[in-house]
């Protein structure tokens, strides 16, 4: 934990401080692809234990109830009128199927039940491009911190510890819940290249008005001083950057980062 001091005439307080911080990888490659699967299965396709490529079959049923009748209403204005009912759950499905079945319906009710064979690919570029790169990162990235990382399957890695709150109303054992990740951004599509970090500037951004197929990786970090800022990003984003290099088809990487923001709890005021 993190802890800066403020003095004035009478007192000597302490504050925790919060910093958080947004770091986008993004990965391109100068090949043509027809679809985001296609250039997600020629950087890793060869890498990985699925065929992204595979085919399933799926069946969705849809029931609709048509009420059609023909009536006037109160002024004697004769009209038709259809409405249709499509219950939404499959479980709804089976219930109005059920009711109707062998039922003999009057002629301004119709049921249609029908089935509906899908072809559908097996496997999301998106999840197996995660899963890829979580498993080349190497565990205890913030081993030298008091982060403690978390299984959860959403990310390509997840941080989680809780630090001292010292805001004037917390109780003595109160803490503060801080998370650092490691996301795939679920963009994967061409974009202009971004100059590189080194000389990019508002005037100079983009290498080119060409777009090149990309995936995007962003790392959220929370830190408790802008130096343990510094080392957590060398830490994470690091080993990414490199790993992105590794990978056969990405012919560039860039970074891009953006402090989002610090905040102190405690006693701030300096009198």
């Amino acid at each position: 934990m993190s802890k800066s001091e403020v003095s004035s005439d009478a007192t000597v307080e302490t504050t925790t401080e919060e910093h958080e911080k947004d770091v986008i990888v993004t990965a391109y490659s100068e090949n043509e692809y027809e679809s985001e699967r296609a250039f997600i299965n020629d950087l890793i396709g060869d890498k990985i234990d699925v065929d992204l490529g595979e085919t399933k079959e799926t069946e969705e049923r849809n029931i609709k109830i048509e009420l059609n009748v023909d009536g006037e209403d109160d002024d004697g204005y004769e009209s038709s009128v259809t409405e249709d009912l499509t219950p939404f759950t499959g479980y709804e499905q089976e219930i109005v199927a059920n009711y109707f079945k062998d039922k003999e319906l009057p002629e301004f009710l119709s049921i249609t039940d029908e089935v509906v064979t899908e072809k559908e690919f097996k496997h999301s570029p998106r999840i197996e491009l995660r899963n890829h790169l979580r498993a080349q990162l190497e565990e205890g990235l913030l081993s030298d911190s008091d982060y403690e990382e978390s299984g959860y399957t959403n990310f390509v890695r997840s941080w989680a510890r809780k630090i001292e709150d010292l805001s004037v109303d917390a109780d003595p054992d109160d803490t503060i819940k801080q998370y650092s990740r490691v996301v795939t951004k679920s963009t994967i599509e061409p974009t202009r290249p971004l100059v590189h970090q080194s000389k990019r500037t508002r005037e100079n951004r983009y290498e080119s008005e060409d777009e090149l197929w990309s995936f995007k990786i962003k790392a959220h970090i929370e830190a408790t001083s802008a130096d343990e800022m510094q080392e957590l990003s060398e830490a994470i984003v690091s080993p990414i950057y490199r790993e992105l290099w590794e990978i056969d088809g990405v012919d560039l990487v860039r970074i891009e980062s953006c402090e989002q923001a610090v905040k102190k709890s405690g006693e701030c005021y300096n009198i």
